[in-house]
């Protein structure tokens, strides 16, 4: 499933924020650097279990 657009950070600490699901543990390797915003989020079902993928996006590109 993708979800495409975040108005605000969906991501408050050990939780993500998606629309119609709610609130869901995460597992967060590495916080999202200062500076960045969330573009869309991803989720994956493999056998290992269920997977986020968090796409992030710079304002400032140098």
């Amino acid at each position: 499933m993708l979800f495409p657009q975040f108005t605000v950070n969906p991501i408050t600490g050990w939780q993500l924020k998606l629309p119609k699901l709610g609130l869901v543990q995460i597992n967060l390797h590495r916080p999202i650097p200062d500076g960045f915003v969330v573009k869309q989020v991803r989720t994956l079902k493999k056998a290992m279990g269920w997977f986020v993928v968090i796409t992030i996006q710079s304002e400032d590109v140098t």
